[in-house]
C-alpha cells in the first residue's frame, strides 16, 4: 500500500544509548549494527564510558578529567545527531542511557519503533525487583506508583520525579510506537501497560554466541551463578542459598570486593569462591563444567543471554519461578528446575536434586 511504498523510501538509523561491548546489551548491538547496516540503516550509538573507579585505581587523574571530558562532548554529539533525524524510519533502543527526550523528539518526527530491552517503560529501577521484599515487582504496571522510596532510578541516576514523568509521556505518546518485544510474555507486559491496542511485534533476540566445542573440565563447582553480579539478578539470594547448603560449592563470577559491596556485607559463606571473569575469560567453561546452574533473576527478566546460554551449553538449570519472566515460557531446558523466591523452599528442591544426581564423565 501507499504507506509501505513510502516506509521503503524513507532513511533508516539504528538508535541505540549502548554501543556494541560486552554487557548485554552491548552483545545484542555487535550483532545489530553490522545486520542493519548492511540492511541500509545509519548506526548512532552512545559511546560507551570508561570506569571512573578503575582510572582512579591506578592514580592516574588526568586521565579522568579527559574521561570526563569524553563524556561531555560525545552526549553533545550523539543529541545533535538525533536531533538532525526527520522523516525516517527509526528503531530506538534503551531511553535510559540514549535519554527519553530523544526518544519524544523522534517519535514525533519519525516512523519510531523501540526494541524493548528490560522494563524501563514501567519501572524507573530497569529491573523490576521490588527493593525490599526482593521478588517480581508489578505494582507500577498500568501506573507509576513506585512502591517504596528505596525504588531509584536505574541504570543512570535520574531524578525519581522526572524520571516517574518521563515514563508518564511515553504512556501517553505509546500508541505512535511499534514496540519490539523479545518475547511472548514482554509482549503481555506491554500491553498490559499501555492497553490493548498497543502495537507489538515479537522479534526475539540473538547475540550469535552459541557453538559447541570440547570442553575439559579442572576446579568445578556444584553451583555456578551465571549473571551479573546485582541484586535483581539473584546475587543476594544466592548467598542466601549458600548459607543454606553448606555442603556444596558455589561461584560467583565476579571480583570479591565489587560482590561485597553490593551485598554490603562483611563476610561471605566458606563454601563461596568468587573469581572475577567474564564469558570469554573462563565463565563459559565453568557454565559448561558446572553440576547445576543458577539464573535466579528476581524479575520479569525478558530474553536474557545468561539463560540461553546456561541451557545450551548445561543441561542442569536452576530459574526462580515468575509471572512474566522468559523462564517460564522457555522450554529449551533438559532438566529445568523451578525453584520458588522462597529461599528455603528453593534450598530444599536442589538438595533433592543433589540427592539423585550423578556427575558426568569428565565432570571432576
Amino acid at each position: 500500500n501507499a504507506k509501505e511504498r513510502r516506509v521503503i523510501n524513507l532513511k533508516k538509523y539504528l538508535v541505540s544509548g549502548i554501543s556494541p561491548g560486552n554487557g548485554g546489551v552491548g552483545r545484542l548491538m555487535r550483532v545489530l549494527a553490522p545486520a542493519y547496516k548492511k540492511k541500509g540503516f545509519k548506526v548512532i550509538c552512545k559511546r560507551n564510558n570508561l570506569s571512573i573507579r578503575n582510572i582512579l585505581s591506578k592514580n592516574n587523574y588526568l586521565q579522568v578529567a579527559v574521561e570526563l571530558i569524553k563524556r561531555i562532548l560525545s552526549k553533545i554529539w550523539f543529541d545533535v545527531r538525533c536531533s538532525f533525524i526527520r522523516k525516517a524510519v527509526v528503531v530506538f533502543i534503551h531511553p535510559q542511557t540514549a535519554g527519553y527526550k530523544n526518544l519524544f523528539k523522534l517519535i514525533g518526527r519519525n516512523e519510531l519503533s523501540m526494541y524493548v530491552m528490560d522494563c524501563s517503560f514501567f519501572c524507573i529501577m530497569s529491573y523490576n525487583t521490588h527493593p525490599i521484599e526482593k521478588n517480581e515487582c508489578l505494582q507500577c504496571l498500568g501506573g507509576l506508583l513506585p512502591p517504596d522510596s528505596l525504588c531509584q532510578s536505574f541504570p543512570i541516576e535520574i531524578n525519581k520525579n522526572i524520571n516517574i514523568k518521563y515514563l508518564n509521556i511515553l504512556q501517553k505518546r505509546s500508541k505512535d510506537i511499534l514496540f519490539l518485544a523479545q518475547n511472548y510474555n514482554q509482549k503481555k507486559l506491554l500491553i498490559e501497560h499501555f492497553g490493548s491496542e498497543t502495537n507489538v511485534d515479537i522479534v526475539g533476540m540473538n547475540t550469535e554466541e552459541l557453538l559447541k566445542e570440547k570442553i575439559h573440565c579442572n576446579n568445578t563447582f556444584n553451583v555456578v551463578f551465571h549473571g551479573t553480579p546485582i541484586i535483581s539478578k539473584g546475587l543476594g539470594y544466592v548467598i542466601e542459598l549458600a548459607n543454606l547448603l553448606p555442603n556444596l560449592s558455589f561461584l560467583i563470577p565476579s571480583d570479591y570486593g565489587l560482590t561485597m559491596k553490593v551485598l554490603q556485607a562483611e563476610l561471605l559463606p566458606k563454601n563461596v569462591t568468587c573469581i572475577d571473569m567474564s564469558w570469554e575469560s573462563g565463565l563459559k567453561e565453568q557454565v559448561v563444567c558446572a553440576d547445576l546452574v543458577l539464573v535466579p533473576s528476581l524479575w520479569s527478566a525478558p530474553i536474557e543471554g545468561a539463560l540461553i546460554k546456561s541451557a545450551f551449553y548445561n543441561d542442569n538449570v536452576a530459574t526462580v519461578e515468575s509471572k512474566y519472566g522468559y523462564e517460564s515460557e522457555f522450554n529449551g531446558i533438559k532438566n529445568h528446575l523451578k525453584i520458588s523466591n522462597d529461599v528455603n523452599n528453593a534450598a530444599q528442591c536442589i538438595g533433592v536434586f543433589f540427592k539423585n544426581f550423578k556427575r558426568q564423565e569428565g565432570k571432576k
